[in-house]
């Protein structure tokens, strides 16, 4: 483990001493929380029921109000501050990535294919719940927390799938936001469907943005103008996200080599796959396996 990403206590010593996936926290306190500046292993799930705070990651201030779902990369140093006089309740859930893939069946990862919340390219992503999906979220939550408490045979493969069935309901409101919208022939929404829906067949191939747009017979500079109108990204860098999103599951979730991930994602080149991996992710492909292995199931 390297000095860049120490492991706090509150969350390292859980994993230390069980095989599970999360340490999930029910929390609710009666006055302020103001942490200090941390970083540790894993991914942090925190759900607001009532209170609000303001969540500081990277240089960047949110906030986590009622109602909202807020996932982050906790290697990135945060903080967390609530105000006086403010009754915080929330539903706290820590993560380590690759032993949740581990618990998790192949048919049901899949599904979620190849969207994983670690897996995001910024490190943080919030959304806003309606109220039948907060239900449906504080259930999953209960009832993988008291999995994990049961400490009994099977208990932490459960609290997995329960916690696998609550990505399923993220992975909806998350595609429900990526450039997979329709249109009419010729208009910008049908461009940026047609050239996402390419990108997600065929980019483990030698593509670009100009091989992109002949293959859909388009003009290439319209091309791009109206992927980037309606998304605010160009088609190539779309096209990287796609291909290291994809890397870091492979990475997490199988044994390739760095090599062969870089190849099988669409990079023949591996030291400009570890350059593209470190630009999104802050860390090498190496540095991010060892990561997340080091603390492996037994």
């Amino acid at each position: 483990m390297t000095d860049r990403y120490p492991i706090e206590e509150y969350a390292g010593e859980f994993f230390e001493r069980t095989d599970g996936p999360n340490v999930i926290w029910l929390r609710k306190d009666p006055s302020h929380v103001a942490d200090r500046d941390h970083a540790h292993i894993g991914l942090e799930l925190i759900h607001v029921r009532a209170g609000w705070s303001k969540l500081w990651i990277d240089g960047k201030v949110y906030t986590n109000r009622p109602g909202r779902l807020t996932i982050f990369d906790a290697s990135r140093r945060h903080m967390l501050f609530s105000p006086q006089d403010c009754v915080y309740d929330r539903t706290v859930i820590h993560l380590l990535p690759e032993r949740l893939a581990y618990h998790l069946t192949r048919s049901f990862m899949a599904y979620l294919w190849p969207w994983w919340p670690w897996a995001l390219p910024e490190p943080i992503w919030q959304v806003d719940l309606d109220p039948g999906v907060e239900q449906d979220v504080t259930r999953l939550a209960y009832e993988a927390r008291r999995e994990f408490e049961a400490n009994l045979p099977g208990a932490a493969a459960n609290s997995a799938l329960l916690i696998g069935r609550l990505f399923i309901l993220l992975h909806r409101l998350y595609r429900a936001t990526q450039p997979d919208t329709c249109g009419g022939p010729g208009s910008g929404e049908s461009v940026v469907s047609r050239v996402a829906a390419y990108i997600r067949d065929r980019y483990s191939d030698r593509i670009g943005a100009t091989r992109i747009a002949a293959d859909l017979n388009l003009d290439p500079s319209y091309a791009c103008r109206s992927f980037q109108r309606k998304t605010g990204r160009t088609i190539s860098s779309y096209l990287n996200e796609y291909r290291i999103v994809t890397a870091r599951n492979l990475i997490l979730t199988t044994e390739m080599s760095i090599t062969d991930v870089a190849l099988e994602v669409g990079y023949t080149d591996p030291g400009n796959f570890s350059k593209q991996f470190k630009r999104w992710t802050n860390m090498s492909p190496s540095e991010y396996r060892r990561l997340y292995k080091s603390f492996r199931p037994a």
